[in-house]
This record gives C-alpha cells, sequence and structure tokens, in this order.
C-alpha cells in the first residue's frame, strides 16, 4: 500500500530528524505521519476522502478579505 509506506517513511524520517537534532522538522515529520495515519483511518472506515485545496487558499482568503482573485 503506497499511502502506508508513505506514513512509514515520514516516521522513519522523523527518527532520523530527532536524532540529528533538528528538532522543527521532527515536528513537521510527525505532524504529517499523524495527519496521514488520520486520513487513511477515515477512508478506510467511512470511504470519505479528507483533506483541503491548497490551490484554493489563497482565493478563499482574498475573497474574505473583499479582494477580487
Amino acid at each position: 500500500m503506497p499511502v502506508l509506506e508513505s506514513i512509514m517513511k515520514k516516521l522513519r524520517d522523523a527518527e532520523l530528524s530527532l536524532n540529528t537534532g533538528t528538532f522543527e522538522a521532527t515536528i513537521f515529520e510527525y505532524d504529517a505521519a499523524i495527519e496521514g495515519m488520520l486520513r487513511q483511518y477515515l477512508y478506510k472506515k467511512y470511504r470519505v476522502k479528507v483533506g483541503y485545496n491548497w490551490s484554493k487558499i489563497a482565493d478563499d482568503l482574498k475573497e474574505q478579505l473583499g479582494e477580487k482573485p
């Protein structure tokens, strides 16, 4: 399963960055791994894909601020 392999890779990367002392990178890697596990769980249990469409974020912010995208 490619999803689980990518989660395991993120956990391995987090362990490596923790051992090298780059704590900010460790936090981001663990965060990404936990998010991946949660997405996988929700998809398996409820068959729902969750997440953000990051390409729309800038347009949504401009719309909320009253600017035209």
